[in-house]
């Protein structure tokens, strides 16, 4: 077999485990930032209701302290969800993962 063709089997083949890898890391990161997005989204909400009864009536003193924790776990949520911008992160691997995909055809044409 021709070492031309030995070479293009080999670059279809790292070409397709690498558009996996690259898929897999964009869903993970997709994943990751719907968790921390929906997270700080739903604590804010309960957190308004809670701010709402708080002007309206007093709440007890648990309520409180529980109210401040998952603002801070809001905020939390919000910085990992900032900081690691996972969206930027799933955009890049799905864009890399598509050439190695393009890569992978063109190898299996020739």
């Amino acid at each position: 077999m021709p070492q031309t063709v030995i070479f293009l089997e080999q670059v279809a083949r790292n070409s397709r485990l690498n558009k996996h890898q690259h898929f897999h890391a964009a869903e993970r990161n997709l994943s990751y930032n719907n968790i921390f997005g929906s997270a700080a989204i739903v604590i804010n909400v309960i957190l308004g209701s809670v701010l709402f009864v708080t002007v309206s009536n007093n709440l007890p003193e648990a309520a409180k302290w529980a109210s401040g924790f998952m603002a801070m776990i809001a905020a939390v949520c919000g910085g990992i969800q900032t900081f690691f911008n996972f969206q930027k992160l799933f955009e890049g691997h799905r864009r890399i993962a598509n050439n190695y995909l393009e890569l992978q055809r063109e190898c299996e044409q020739l």
